[in-house]
């Protein structure tokens, strides 16, 4: 991150003051670049100067953890922005996501119960595997549905690589849309 070139919302989220507040302080002589982004450095040694401090070279330690703080201030003020403009999401909310698709499939697995039977009577075990192989497709392809909450293909096949696991993924094709299975 660049830290001589922030935009006005980022400077100000950085130093902990709004945007008026930095603006105000311009007209006091708080340095701008002639892009008009701010260098956070120059804000800081500019606010020292303003308190009748001047930032001492030899305070090394100090300047380090100040310097520290105030990028990590300034991370927290971009997280609570990329928030606000839905770039984050809460894991709370996919939380909540999760929790309505598992609804649904238990749902789907509890109404086997009346739909399985008429379907199922007089068939041939190759008939019931086909019936029963159709039925878990839906249920799976359901739950791979695309959505808000849902990792793509290839994303999902990463986290399943990553953690070791081998196991299947079912998704859509992202060419056809329908329903697959893939073995990882």
């Amino acid at each position: 991150m660049d830290f001589s070139k922030l935009k006005q919302s980022d400077a100000a989220a950085a130093i902990g003051v709004s945007t008026r507040t930095l603006r105000r302080w311009e007209e006091d002589g708080c340095p701008r670049n002639a892009d008009g982004s701010y260098n956070l450095p120059a804000i800081v040694e500019w606010l020292l100067n303003r308190e009748g401090r001047e930032a001492n070279p030899e305070d090394a330690e100090s300047s380090k953890w100040l310097s520290l703080y105030r990028k990590e201030r300034y991370l927290l003020a971009k997280i609570e922005r990329e928030k606000t403009e839905g770039e984050l999401i809460a894991k709370a909310d996919i939380l909540d996501g999760w929790i309505y698709r598992l609804k649904v499939v238990r749902d789907m697995c509890l109404m086997w119960r009346d739909r399985l039977p008429p379907l199922l009577e007089g068939k041939s075990k190759r008939e019931i595997r086909t019936l029963l192989d159709f039925e878990l497709r839906h249920v799976f392809s359901s739950f791979a549905q695309d959505g808000k909450f849902t990792p793509s293909k290839l994303a999902a096949e990463e986290i399943l690589r990553e953690a070791g696991t081998k196991r299947k993924w079912w998704g859509r094709d992202e060419q056809t849309g329908k329903a697959q299975e893939s073995a990882l």
